[in-house]
Parts: C-alpha cells; structure tokens; sequence
C-alpha cells in the first residue's frame, strides 16, 4: 500500500495529496500529579503516525494514517489549542477539546472526527475550516512543539 501521510519529522511538515503543510506536536499542561513532557505530549512519534496541522483561526488539525485489512485511508479530527480536563484511568488530565461542524458552524465540546477519508477530500476540508469564524473555548493552551522535539531526548 502507497502511504498518504508523508511526515518529514527534521522539517515539520506533512504533506497530503501534494499539499505540504507545517505539523506540530502537542504537550499538554500539567495534570494535579506532575509529569514530564514527553508523558503528556500527542503526536510525537514512536508508533503514533499522527501529526497535527495548526490552521490560521486557531483550529488544530489531526491527522493520522490508517490501514488495516480493508480499509486504507486518513482520519481527521479538529480540535482547539485550548484544553478541558478530562478523566482517564490515572485521574484526570489535559486534552485538546474536539471541535464539532453542526449546521456549518465549528462548535467546542462537540465533536466530529471523520474516518478512512481519501487524502483529497482531506486537503479540501482543512481548507475549508480553516476560513471558518472561531472561537477558542475557555482553557489552558497546548504548547506546540516541532515534530522531531523529543528526538534527541528519546535517543540517549
């Protein structure tokens, strides 16, 4: 299978359908019980093929590539740079809140994250949202990162 993500981690970008893109990383704040970055970062490496694409309005795009026995296509999930606290098996921590299109308007809280999409209809959607009026919701931000950040970190 053709990959349809082409992640350049040294030049943080990506490109989709011939379509580059700056890609960034996440760290999120930090939680009631202190952690390292590299502990509450998304989309850094390793086994994730996740990147995330910041747009001009202040939306952040994420996009990963995936495959299995019959299906081979990207997801796409807007999000905010802000965060909500949210509740996992540790306690609770920081995430980027999801951002819902509902009748055309991009709504926080909501959310809308689209599956096995061919890499043009991607390209056009990012387009498209990114022109959209948006408001950040309420919530610390995330620090955006370069994709390689941890690189040098990871290999000592």
């Amino acid at each position: 299978m053709t990959a349809l993500l082409f992640i350049d981690r040294e030049a943080s970008t990506v490109t989709i359908a011939g379509r580059r893109y700056p890609a960034v990383a996440l760290i999120c704040p930090q939680d009631t019980e202190p952690r390292p970055d590299r502990d509450r970062a998304l989309a850094v490496g390793g086994g994730d093929q996740s990147v995330y694409i910041p747009a001009e309005n202040g939306l952040l795009f994420r996009v990963e590539e995936g495959r299995n026995e019959r299906y081979h296509g990207l997801s796409l999930e807007p999000n905010a740079r802000t965060c909500r606290q949210v509740e996992d098996y540790d306690g609770w921590m920081w995430l980027p809140w999801t951002i819902g299109v509902i009748d055309g308007v991009l709504v926080p809280g909501a959310s809308n994250c689209w599956y096995w999409a061919e890499p043009e209809w991607v390209v056009e959607t990012i387009d498209r949202l990114s022109r959209k009026s948006f408001m950040q919701p309420d919530g610390p931000l995330v620090q955006l990162v370069r994709l390689n950040h941890f690189d040098e970190a990871v290999s000592l």
